[in-house]
């Protein structure tokens, strides 16, 4: 008896005892289907499968169909049809996958950019970046080398720079290597040079390369070399004209400076000038000078007569009372 009434329970809640079908409704973006009874399908404007029908047995052709669509013929997504046509896709049918259209992917390869710089990246950013694409699927290591800047020693006779580029190098006059100057052993090849840096100030530095030396502002003296002797002088105070620059005793001399002393520079020790007011050194203090101070009023130093960083009253009254000439 128990059987008969589960039975029974089974069949009176089947969809078709129920009055529940399949139902398929055309919508703006495509058709859907649902299930849900005769009368309420009618009501939405759907067509009815019938009593106990279901939307994948009977009415495959209303459900949405997802596959593979292409856009633009760079990118592959799943989708379905019409979402992919108003998206102006390419559609490649119902349950197709991106494996299937393997063509429809952004390919990657290597991109050289002015000749010597390379990197790998797909082909309309190639071309925006104003490279050459050398191809799908290609490395710069491999297909590209003579766009990748390499960078190495650089000999010049016994002489070594490192690191420099090979472009640099051979441009330059040099002989490029890959291995860094210390291990150029080869006399043939290349050997790093060293010795001593004079910076001024008896500052003497050892075991300087050449290179180094020259780019910190010092004299070098020679490959090997242990001191600098007495060729490292002491800098000082050296007065051109009102203005004071630190220089050697000989340096000082050869720019035409004068009352080289020892020490720093300070303020007044290369005198003032004979007429400060004047500010555009024409020899005459007048309205031009009183223009400069105007114009820089509480703003700037241009028309700062007495030094003391400001242009304001002060300075003024020192163009009054020199006003004419000097």
């Amino acid at each position: 008896m128990k059987l008969i009434f589960a039975l029974l329970g089974t069949a009176l809640a089947s969809p078709q005892a129920l009055g529940i079908g399949a139902c398929c409704i055309e919508y703006f973006d495509g058709p859907g289907c649902f299930e849900t009874d005769a009368k309420d399908c009618a009501l939405q404007g759907g067509e009815y499968y019938g009593d106990g029908s279901s939307c994948e047995a009977d009415a495959p052709d209303c459900v949405l169909a997802y596959g593979a669509c292409c856009y633009e013929s760079v990118e592959c997504f799943e989708t379905d049809e019409f979402d992919c046509f108003s998206l102006g896709g390419e559609f490649f049918g119902p349950n197709s996958t991106c494996d299937d259209v393997p063509e429809c992917a952004i390919v990657f390869g290597a991109c050289c950019y002015d000749g010597s710089d390379c990197f790998e990246t797909d082909q309309d950013d190639c071309s925006w970046s104003g490279g050459e694409f050398i191809g799908a699927n290609t490395t710069c290591s491999q297909d590209a080398p003579w766009c990748v800047e390499y960078y190495g020693s650089c000999c010049f006779g016994q002489y070594c720079e490192y690191p420099v580029s090979e472009s640099n190098c051979e441009g330059d006059g040099g002989v490029f290597w890959f291995d860094p100057c210390e291990l150029l052993d080869d006399v043939e090849k290349c050997v790093a040079s060293f010795g001593a840096c004079c910076l001024g100030g008896e500052e003497c530095l050892l075991d300087v390369p050449p290179n180094e030396c020259n780019s910190m502002g010092g004299d070098y003296f020679g490959d090997n070399s242990m001191d600098c002797g007495d060729n490292c002088p002491e800098l000082g105070a050296c007065c051109i004209g009102f203005d004071c620059v630190l220089l050697s005793s000989w340096e000082c001399q050869l720019s035409g400076g004068e009352n080289w002393e020892p020490g720093a520079c300070f303020p007044g020790i290369c005198g003032a000038p004979k007429c400060p007011a004047d500010l555009n050194e024409d020899g005459v203090v007048n309205f031009t000078d009183l223009a400069f101070v105007l114009s820089g009023w509480n703003l700037n130093a241009d028309g700062d007569t007495n030094g003391d960083g400001v242009t304001d009253f002060d300075d003024l009254q020192l163009i009054l009372s020199f006003w004419g000439e000097c």
